[in-house]
């Protein structure tokens, strides 16, 4: 499932910032760089996105349903 694959890829990009932090502050050093800004919006994006894919697939999948349920007659 493509979606486990991005969530985990995603998850790991949130706490290693690009460039790296600052040792005194612990601040990454492109934090106003709007190509950073950008980077954590659309990493938290990703993430809640996938996210709800997966819990949507899990509540599809144990479901008490079957095939017949839908077949109309």
């Amino acid at each position: 499932m493509a979606a486990t694959i991005i969530a985990t890829v995603v998850f790991a990009a949130a706490f290693t910032e690009p460039g790296g932090s600052k040792e005194e502050t612990g601040t990454p050093h492109f934090v106003r760089r709007a190509s950073f800004i950008i980077f954590a919006i659309s990493d938290a994006i990703a993430l809640i996105l996938s996210s709800y894919s997966i819990l949507r697939f899990l509540s599809v999948i144990s479901s008490r349903y079957a095939e017949e349920d839908f077949i109309s007659l």
